[in-house]
């Protein structure tokens, strides 16, 4: 069994040679799956391969990727801009030419323009680099993915409480729904019997069983044991589970509504408030389930 939270983090860094990368990965709650990759550009050419790895481990989230790339790993033959050189000294020659004051533009001046020199990567280095950053991704993905399921087991058992709960207040519902709808039911015949002098008992049962009809509860009770049955087997699935509860929830909360609208008791009230509040909780926490 491995519930996992969607919050977590994970960090890594690999080193081969004069390559060295760095991993982040930062996940949050989402409804569905969703990475975005942050790269230099020496590493674009990687970028849909870091998506698809870390979307093999994951059914669920933002996940945010920073990759940072040591500064000695891109370095190989680098490449002068002469277009773009030659622009920036017709740009000097113009300024100079009408502020006197200003000395000649050196060549460190040059050096320190982006994109005036750049680095070029051989093949070689960038199959290195990819290989590199995918290695650094898998230990990253393996921390977060550690950390998610920490994080899952703790919701869980919390959770597994709660349903506990929330099972002992439904079956207390259980014990005081047919004490209630009896004393009801008593109530009603004497009202009856006193509107209508020597009323036919056929007719005092005919409205008795109508009236009891509208307020029995057996059936939203058997449905919202169900659903507290199912939400707790669903915590036991090793797959992403956080819809399913999502969803019984919803359904859990809706029994809960109708037992509370046709309960005549104010003691069946309180449990509902305190059903309801419990239910509130699993939602919030389900919130956070893949």
């Amino acid at each position: 069994m491995a519930v996992k939270s969607m919050t977590g983090y994970g960090q890594a860094s690999v080193k081969e040679g004069n390559v060295a990368v760095s991993v982040e990965i930062r996940a949050v709650n989402h409804r569905f799956f969703e990475c975005v990759v942050r790269a230099p550009r020496d590493l674009m050419m990687v970028e849909e391969a870091v998506r698809q790895q870390v979307k093999a481990s994951f059914a669920r989230g933002r996940m945010d990727v920073y990759i940072s790339l040591d500064e000695t790993s891109a370095a190989g033959t680098l490449s002068v801009n002469s277009g773009l050189l030659d622009q920036l000294k017709a740009a000097a020659e113009e300024i100079q030419a009408q502020i006197s004051d200003i000395g000649p533009a050196t060549v460190v001046d040059w050096l320190q323009y982006p994109g005036v020199i750049t680095p070029v990567v051989s093949s070689v280095q960038s199959e290195t680099l990819s290989a590199v950053t995918l290695r650094a991704v898998a230990d990253a993905v393996g921390q977060l993915l550690a950390m998610r399921i920490r994080e899952g087991q703790r919701l869980a058992e919390d959770m597994k409480e709660k349903v506990r709960n929330a099972q002992e207040l439904t079956n207390s519902i259980e014990k005081r729904a047919p004490i209630v709808l009896k004393a009801w039911e008593q109530r009603l015949r004497a009202k009856l019997e006193e509107v209508v002098a020597r009323t036919d008992e056929s007719r005092v049962m005919t409205e008795v069983v109508l009236m009891a009809d509208r307020m029995t509860i057996d059936e939203e009770l058997t449905r919202l044991r169900s659903h507290i049955t199912e939400f707790h087997a669903s915590l036991q699935s090793s797959s992403a589970i956080g819809r399913r509860l999502d969803f019984i929830i919803q359904e859990m909360n809706r029994e809960v509504n109708t037992i509370a609208s046709k309960s005549q008791d104010v003691e069946i009230a309180q449990t509902t408030v305190n059903l309801k509040a419990i239910i509130e909780q699993l939602r919030e926490q389900v919130q956070n389930i893949e």
